[in-house]
């Protein structure tokens, strides 16, 4: 298993370079962690349709037990890959507004409450 990178060590976010250090390990770690799910989730997904079931059912029990177990690994793997993604746009968002205030779409435009 390789060496993942935690988030215990930074605590306290105190500069850019420490946001910026912060929502990479927070990326890789959710990615890691999305993929093992997936992986975890299709594998049990062929142990668990080998199962014999009702013989008059031909199998189909067997199916719908494995897609119902399996349904919850797969939804937490889309949720780690969403978190991911939200550590990167909590990157770009920090980069646009306070880093590079101006320079995002909207910028400039002053709010006229009279318009």
């Amino acid at each position: 298993m390789p060496d993942l990178p935690t988030l215990d060590a930074l605590q306290g976010v105190y500069s850019t370079s420490e946001l910026r250090a912060l929502c990479e390990q927070g990326r890789a770690l959710f990615n890691h962690s999305a993929d093992r799910l997936s992986v975890v989730a299709a594998e049990l997904t062929v142990l668990l349709r080998r199962v014999p079931g009702n013989p008059m059912l031909l199998g189909l029990d067997s199916r719908a037990v494995a897609r119902r177990v399996t349904r919850h690994l797969v939804r937490a793997a889309e949720l780690e890959t969403a978190a991911a993604g939200e550590m990167k746009n909590t990157w770009f968002a920090y980069e646009a507004y306070v880093l590079n205030p101006g320079q995002h779409p909207g910028a400039g435009r002053s709010f006229d409450v009279q318009a």
